[in-house]
């Protein structure tokens, strides 16, 4: 799964988005999974406990979306704090089995 990603309108060139299973809607997935993100898109791809939950896409349910903006060797970019942890991101997907265009899309800003 895929899908693109902005920070004030414009397509973001770095960073990583997480998606954290959002267990207060039902989701209790014991999996990680990251999106690099390169030229304003990124691809998920999941490492779980269990080699057979592993690869890309994600499981099915809610996740809050948060972004990692400073990783070494990578500009820092400059993002609104509240989309640096799950607890305050106001991010959130649900992955389902027929996503429709645009589904996936995260828009970040720095205010």
């Amino acid at each position: 799964m895929s899908g693109n990603v902005t920070l004030d309108g414009k397509p973001l060139q770095g960073g990583v988005l997480l998606f954290h299973p959002d267990a207060s809607k039902g989701n209790t997935a014991h999996a990680s999974c990251t999106g690099p993100v390169k030229d304003g898109t990124y691809n998920l791809v999941t490492r779980a406990v269990t080699k057979s939950d592993t690869g890309t896409g994600a499981p099915l349910g809610w996740y809050k979306v948060t972004l990692i903006n400073d990783l070494p060797g990578m500009p820092i970019i400059n993002v609104h704090n509240k989309y640096l942890q799950p607890g305050t991101t106001p991010v959130a997907i649900e992955i389902v089995d027929e996503p429709q265009p645009g589904d996936y899309d995260v828009e970040l800003t720095t205010k």
